[in-house]
């Protein structure tokens, strides 16, 4: 047989023929193929990253990290996106495949709008809901903020509908079913466990997450009636108050007797026996219009 191969002297790659016998399926070595042929002298560099090759071969941005994401689940990728490595799996090496679906749908869906909540705020507040309302066997999340937790958070809360300034009140619910459910509040988790880790989640981890936030069966929060920052962030975008004036009365009925003394409108006023912890009144009990203020939480 005589054959001929193009013998260019420009623009190609050197790939291993242990790829063609890999465990790969056709698709992810053409992926494999496309990060290897901007690599010069077994590596690349640059703060573009997989935006350099998406480019490259005319592949929209979103499209090409979905077929990344199946290439790092089939074995062929290693690393995160600030460090990574191609690498060629065998059948008897290959990890067990992840059902990316989920995410790849949620990772094409367009940017959302900027809510005025920067990342390093969120990471913060996130910190603080995990660790005020974690199971006491779950680990606490200390030190720096690790990125990749940080994009699954995100991502979970994208799939669902929740905007940036509402991920610790997110954060939150899912640990309030963790605790009332006895299999998941007998584990001793640390976040990634339960929220995941950087945007390649298994569709399992979505449906985990999703079940439990929106479950009915939760443990009761325990809030701080006495907190003034409680109270504002009840009210918020609700009634327009910046302050709590905390008042003293026998009962209800003496509040309401008493309720010229509620002057200032830019205040919420919250009523409780002295020495009392929780409140038998407080501004906007009675409103008829907002039934969200008729029953404390």
């Amino acid at each position: 047989m005589l054959l001929k191969v193009p013998q260019p002297s420009k623009n190609f790659t050197l790939i291993p023929n242990e790829l063609l016998t890999s465990s790969l399926s056709p698709a992810d070595r053409d992926t494999w193929t496309m990060i290897a042929s901007v690599c010069r002298d077994g590596s690349f560099d640059s703060a573009r990253g997989m935006i350099v090759i998406s480019e490259l071969y005319n592949i929209s941005y979103n499209t090409f990290m979905a077929r990344v994401r199946r290439l790092k689940a089939a074995g062929g990728l290693k690393g995160d996106q600030h460090r990574c490595e191609l690498v060629i799996p065998y059948s008897d090496e290959a990890p067990v495949e992840k059902n990316l679906d989920i995410a790849d749908e949620t990772n094409s869906k367009p940017k959302r709008k900027a809510s005025g909540v920067t990342q390093k705020e969120s990471m913060v507040a996130i910190k603080k809901a995990w660790n005020d309302h974690k199971p006491d066997n779950y680990l606490r999340l200390d030190g720096s903020f690790p990125l990749p937790l940080f994009i699954a958070i995100e991502t979970q809360a994208k799939r669902l509908n929740i905007e940036r300034p509402k991920y610790p009140d997110f954060v939150i619910e899912v640990l309030s079913a963790v605790k009332a459910d006895p299999w998941w509040s007998a584990q001793s988790f640390k976040p990634s466990n339960l929220f995941g880790w950087s945007a390649e989640l298994d569709d399992k981890k979505f449906k985990n997450v999703e079940k439990l936030y929106k479950s009915p069966y939760k443990q009761k929060i325990e809030f701080d009636y006495l907190s003034e920052e409680f109270w504002l962030k009840w009210y918020d975008g609700y009634y327009e108050v910046d302050k709590v004036i905390f008042k003293t009365s026998a009962d209800y009925w003496e509040s309401l007797d008493r309720s010229s003394e509620e002057t200032d409108n830019k205040a919420a006023y919250v009523w409780l026996k002295e020495g009392g912890k929780v409140p038998h009144h407080w501004t906007g009990h009675n409103d008829q219009t907002t039934r969200k203020f008729r029953y404390l939480p």
